[in-house]
Parts: C-alpha cells; structure tokens; sequence
C-alpha cells in the first residue's frame, strides 16, 4: 500500500518534534473533554516558527490513513470527528506560516482551510441533529 506508514520513508523531524507533542497533548484532551486545555495549549504554540518540511509530510502521510488506523478502534464517530478536526487544525496552523512564497501551496493550505470550515459546520448540525 503507498498511503501506508512505514520504516522505509524515514523522516528526519529534529527540532520539530514538538508538534509531534502538542498534537499528542491536543487529542488527549479531545479524548478527554478538556476543551478549555485544548485552547491553552493551542495559545503556547509558536505556529509562526519554521519547521522543516518533512515534519509536514510527516502529519499530511499520518493524516490520509482511516481515523481506526490513527487513534483506534475506541472512539464513537463524534470523537472521531472532533480529533480529525483537531488534528487538521494543527496541520493547518503551522503549515500556512511555512512556504507563503509559492502560490500553488497558499492555495493548498486555504483550501484545506475552507475544507475544514464546512468540516466543522457539518459537524455541528450532526452532534446538534
């Protein structure tokens, strides 16, 4: 399977291993209903900071496997929902600040962006519904 995760494409993520951190602490306090700690910890993260693109990589080879594959088979679909979006928020917020120099990635970040926006009001009217 090319989507699958493997020893074969290593990564060298340095320094940048912090976002593998606060996205770790992001979804244990989406697992745990602590949405106030979400907000905090996402106030101490410097997403402006340049990261290595293979971290990047890294996050978007993690994000394209099925939600079972990434946090497994523990959760009800609306816990899923919730720590996809968090987790593509992360994604987001420390990949916009990176490559503003090349068009054709600003418009791959807005869209997913915008994906995510109709993600989340998606969302609310199916937890609300």
């Amino acid at each position: 399977m090319e989507n699958e995760i493997s020893e074969k494409g290593k990564i060298s993520i340095g320094e940048d291993i912090y976002l593998i951190y606060y996205w770790i602490i992001l979804l244990l306090h989406a697992v745990n209903n602590n949405y106030n700690e979400i907000l905090i910890i996402v106030m101490k993260i410097d997403y402006k900071k340049k990261v290595n693109k293979s971290i990047i990589e890294l996050f978007l080879k993690v994000m394209r496997q099925p939600n079972y594959k990434i946090f497994g088979r523990y959760y009800g679909v609306n816990k899923y929902i919730l720590i996809r979006h968090i987790s593509c928020f992360h994604v987001i917020q420390f990949s916009k600040h990176q490559f503003k120099i090349s068009k054709k990635y600003v418009e791959a970040v807005h869209m997913k962006q915008t994906e995510l926006i109709k993600g989340l009001n998606v969302s609310k009217l199916y937890l609300i519904g």
